[in-house]
């Protein structure tokens, strides 16, 4: 986990302000491990901290990245198995109908 960690850390994104993105998006995903994986990888409470961070920010952008996404591969799926693109967009207590 260390080396993939790190490889993704040098990797050069081709978005503006790649540094910024990258270190939210490692983050929240950090925030998402089980305690013992923390403490396997031997995080500190302030790296932990940043981690919340992140998820929360993250989590704030998360509705501009959909708006943003109109093409992707959820609406390409709508159309392979006859949604409509709208659906992806429903509330989730819709999920069941």
């Amino acid at each position: 986990s260390r080396t993939v960690l790190a490889i993704l850390q040098q990797m050069k994104l081709p978005v503006p302000v790649a540094g910024v993105s990258r270190d939210i998006f490692l983050g929240a995903g950090a925030a998402l491990l089980p305690n013992w994986a923390c403490q396997l990888l031997e995080r500190t409470p302030a790296q932990a901290l940043q981690s919340r961070v992140a998820a929360g920010v993250l989590r704030t952008m998360a509705p501009l990245f959909r708006a943003g996404l109109n093409d992707g591969p959820a609406h390409r799926a709508c159309e392979r198995v006859g949604h409509e693109r709208r659906w992806i967009r429903r509330p989730f207590s819709d999920a069941e109908r």
